[in-house]
């Protein structure tokens, strides 16, 4: 146990000091309003969606800002309209645009909208928060309030949920780390820190994920050699239950991809969440944007794991202990 501790810490070691991109400093609610051609976005859906003129007004306590914008549909199953009634958003600052507190003229930033169910939504970001509290190497995510204007005034204005998640671009650079773009084999990624994301993502009931073929999958290059694989995308899993997946009752039982870690290895990577679990519990507990029991079946799943780790019987059969 203590040769994978000082593997982690010292692969930690190697990360550059960084600054905190603005948009993600603060917890709070972001308040946007988004003006555009909404029938021109709505109905430009394909693989090759094209980006549409938009504006976007910007508001946290007594700062504003009024941004040119750009939009585009992204996504792949969220995309379809037969399941989103507004689908995945990649949102373009830009150039031109003055300076603000959150945005880089520039940039592209990726949008996560409601689709069809702002409790999935909400369920969703909650799941990205608790990959925060589990580790530091996972991408951040800001809560937005947004109000959908069309400026043809076909639609009467649409007020949701939404949330920001970082770009992958800027989450390596915050990292001091490259992204990986070829394939990955999992072998050749930092031991401890793979554990990890399997117990993880058993944890939250998620089977949408795919380390060698980079599903929902972003791979980091560390400049002492090492790579960690980090997961995103989560509306397939159970801890979510998004109305739109349609998720058989196979997905009410969890299923762990082979992984072979010895009793010890294990033990270790169920310590870091044994650590974390009261601040899971409070992630969810104080979050008030979903009534009580909306976040009850969340929290029972994960007690349901909490309880397991706890119980070496599952070692060896769930966690694979004997390794040939």
């Amino acid at each position: 146990m203590k040769v994978i501790a000082g593997f982690i810490s010292a692969y930690l070691s190697f990360l550059a000091p960084v600054t905190e991109p603005a948009l993600f400093t603060d917890d709070a609610p972001l308040e946007v309003v988004v003006f555009a051609d909404m029938d021109a976005f709505l109905h430009d859906r394909s693989d090759s969606a094209s980006y549409h003129e938009a504006k976007i007004l910007v508001r946290e306590g007594k700062m504003s800002a009024t941004l040119p914008a750009e939009i585009r549909a992204r996504g792949n199953v969220r995309r379809r309209q037969e399941f989103c009634s507004i689908p995945p958003i990649k949102l373009k600052i830009k150039s031109k645009a003055p300076a603000s507190p959150w945005f880089v003229p520039g940039h592209k930033y990726k949008l996560v909208t409601h689709c069809s169910s702002e409790t999935a939504l909400l369920k969703e970001y909650l799941v990205y928060r608790t990959l925060n509290i589990l580790t530091d190497t996972s991408l951040q995510v800001r809560l937005v309030r947004i109000t959908y204007h069309d400026t043809q005034n076909n639609h009467p204005d649409i007020q949701t949920w939404a949330f920001f998640v970082e770009d992958e671009d800027d989450f390596a650079d915050r990292m001091g780390a490259k992204l990986v773009e070829d394939r990955v084999s999992p072998e050749t990624l930092v031991p401890g820190c793979l554990t990890r994301l399997y117990a993880f993502e058993y944890m939250i009931g998620n089977l949408d994920w795919d380390i060698p073929s980079g599903k929902n999958i972003i791979t980091l290059a560390f400049p002492n050699g090492a790579r960690v694989a980090v997961p995103y995308d989560f509306d397939w899993s159970k801890s979510v239950d998004a109305p739109w997946t349609g998720l058989a009752p196979e997905f009410d039982r969890r299923n762990l991809p082979p992984l072979c870690r010895s009793e010890a290895e294990w033990s270790h990577t169920f310590m870091q969440f044994e650590t974390h679990k009261t601040q899971i519990r409070q992630l969810y507990n104080q979050f008030h944007y979903l009534p009580v029991e909306e976040l009850v079946p969340s929290l029972s799943y994960y007690e349901h794991f909490f309880i397991m780790i706890q119980k070496d019987r599952w070692k060896g059969t769930v966690f694979q202990t004997e390794c040939g």
